[in-house]
């Protein structure tokens, strides 16, 4: 299996680190080799460049090439060890993550995109996060094998069961902060907020600066908490701490950040794009609205705020959707069909 650093912030780092954790790469026989990692350009390039002869050695020996990609880069580091995978006869399995693969297919050139084609179809099938995801590969890749197989986390590692919210009542955004992630809608909704009794903890990379002076010229900065990207045990901290986890984006795969807050018992204020409305049925465990809508956000965090009969509500629902849906056991089953089908004996996946 190929893919960034297990320590990479972000959520292919995250998915994969879940592998590890849960055992699941001993039980698969999964040898992870890694692609890419944080750091400056230069560095990130001196790395791909050492790794090329450890992976293709590594190619030779195993059954099957499960490659976890997002889009950009990512796919075009990858292509390189599809292209010699392919070249020995090897199967290999595209895990797109990319949040907006599809308008990276659209941007590209010509060659490009008979290249992403090529790739996504001849000698290899795909895993999408979700059906809505399925659906958009398929436009791209019609004749490809796509499966669905959706994320999944250690759910004894989040759950938490609570009665009561806290006073002040806390509601959390972690990712990185931007316009895609909704950062700013998020920003314009506090303020609408900031005369009831709610604090926000928004955590994450990217725009950090730029968020923290628009929330200063707001007069927020006594309302938010704005913190640079957690490691995984803090994550795990900060959900159990707070009421409510919102996530606004504009375009998604199927967020890790979401289904850790489900698994910690959180409803969830999110938007209806890409795989979310297949973890959050709003009205169930969360609300849903369009993305873009400031005043349907601020609305749904004081619906949460206001109301402890339906808060109490979404965030049971929450805790069994992820326990039923979004186990790492679901996931295994569906990898371990997945490498049969292909022909794998189990006996080693690169």
């Amino acid at each position: 299996m190929l893919g960034t650093d297990i320590t990479t912030q972000g959520g292919i780092g995250s998915v994969v680190r879940s592998y590890r954790d849960s055992g699941l790469f001993n039980r698969l026989n999964i040898r992870y080799l890694s692609t890419h990692r944080d750091g400056l350009k230069f560095d990130k390039f001196l790395f791909f460049i050492r790794q090329i002869p450890i992976i293709c050695f590594a190619i030779f020996k195993v059954d099957l090439v499960h490659l976890q990609t997002s889009q950009g880069w990512s796919f075009r580091r990858l292509v390189f060890f599809y292209l010699i995978s392919s070249a020995i006869r090897k199967k290999v399995i595209w895990h797109v993550h990319g949040s907006t693969f599809d308008n990276y297919y659209i941007k590209s050139s010509g060659i490009e995109k008979k290249l992403i084609r090529y790739a996504l179809t001849n000698r290899s099938s795909v895993i999408a996060l979700s059906n809505s995801w399925k659906e958009r590969l398929q436009v791209i890749a019609p004749k490809s094998d796509i499966r669905v197989i959706r994320n999944g986390i250690i759910l004894d590692k989040y759950r938490s069961v609570r009665k009561e919210t806290h006073r002040p009542f806390v509601v959390t955004f972690l990712g990185r902060l931007g316009v895609r992630k909704g950062t700013y809608d998020l920003i314009h909704a506090i303020e609408l907020l900031k005369d009831l009794n709610i604090n926000f903890k928004l955590a994450g990379d990217g725009d950090i600066q730029k968020c923290s002076r628009e929330i200063l010229s707001r007069g927020l900065n006594d309302k938010v908490e704005i913190r640079t990207w957690l490691d995984p045990d803090s994550v795990v901290s900060v959900l159990k701490s707070s009421d409510l986890y919102v996530l606004p984006s504009y375009d998604e795969g199927l967020p890790m950040g979401i289904l850790e807050a489900m698994a910690s018992g959180l409803p969830i204020v999110s938007t209806n794009v890409g795989g979310i409305p297949e973890a959050v049925e709003s009205g169930v465990n969360g609300l849903l609205i369009e993305p873009g809508d400031v005043k349907s956000l601020a609305l749904s965090i004081q619906r949460y705020y206001s109301d402890i009969k339906l808060w109490h509500s979404a965030s049971q629902a929450s805790l069994e959707r992820a326990e039923s849906q979004f186990s790492m056991e679901s996931v295994e089953l569906s990898l371990r069909q997945l490498y049969s089908d292909l022909g794998s004996n189990l006996s080693q996946v690169g």
